[in-house]
């Protein structure tokens, strides 16, 4: 309630930066409460943002919450994509890369050792902008 509140607040004084991490925030607290459609929801809410205010640390770590979601569905291909974006991208925080390394190792267990080549390669030779367009619903 207290973020739904603060972004609320947030989107009247026009506070976009502060917006953008506050919809992430409410897509990992619906991720936790099982809530996928809501979580699912509010991190493209997220990813749009963090990608019209330049800041691609947050579109990096937001695109590694999707990946998690798609990895919940039984995606385990594009979940894996995703995440081999994230880890190979320049701007990808220590604080991202450490949460996306154990996935990383789930969803190749999931998948045959070339289908899982397959993915990361096609998920390091993503950009940011085509990586967000393709989960952005």
């Amino acid at each position: 309630r207290y973020l739904r509140d603060s972004l609320a607040l947030l989107e009247e004084q026009g506070d976009r930066r502060s917006r953008a991490y506050t919809l992430n925030s409410l897509g990992m607290a619906a991720q936790e409460m099982g809530e996928r459609e809501e979580a699912q929801g509010r991190f493209r809410q997220a990813l749009a943002a963090a990608l019209e205010i330049r800041e691609p640390a947050l579109a990096l770590d937001t695109l590694g919450s999707l990946a998690q979601l798609l990895g919940q569905e039984g995606k385990a291909e594009r979940a894996l994509e995703l995440v081999a974006f994230v880890l190979h991208h320049p701007a990808c925080e220590q604080q991202t890369r450490v949460q996306m390394e154990p996935l990383r190792a789930e969803l190749r267990v999931a998948l045959s050792e070339e289908i899982a080549a397959q993915a990361e390669e096609r998920g390091r030779a993503l950009d940011l902008e085509g990586a967000a367009r393709t989960e952005s619903g």
